[in-house]
């Protein structure tokens, strides 16, 4: 499994919304499509089949743990960026292919978070 896909579901676990590098989210982003600008420390990512803007800001060297969930929350919506391996989900991780969308239970704590499987 490549860098970029390893990132991906390590962004979409959200386990260490806190540990990822920023530059490495900026790649990721660029992987997907993304077009980016940059005003000082501000770096725009905005895509045309994506009606938000990504408006992020590095706090060190590492992303902000909000805009890490913003960016989550936008590949999840838009269904951006599957992983090539097809065995990241179901194997390793016990996650959906398609981000939570069968109807195949599974447990919370494997779950992506999407709203099906949500403990309740």
């Amino acid at each position: 499994m490549s860098t970029p896909d390893k990132l991906l579901v390590r962004i979409l676990l959200g386990r260490s919304d806190a540990n990822v590098p920023f530059e490495d989210r900026c790649r990721l982003l660029r992987s997907m499509g993304f077009q980016q600008r940059v005003r000082g420390d501000h770096h725009i990512f905005a895509k045309a089949d994506v009606e938000e803007i990504l408006a992020l800001q590095p706090r060190g060297a590492k992303a902000k743990p909000y805009q890490v969930r913003l960016v989550r929350n936008t590949i999840l919506k838009h269904k951006l960026g599957e992983p090539r391996d097809d065995q990241v989900y179901s194997r390793r991780l016990g996650i959906h292919r398609s981000y939570c969308t069968s109807s195949t239970p599974l447990r919370a704590q494997q779950c992506v978070g999407c709203s099906p499987h949500a403990p309740g």
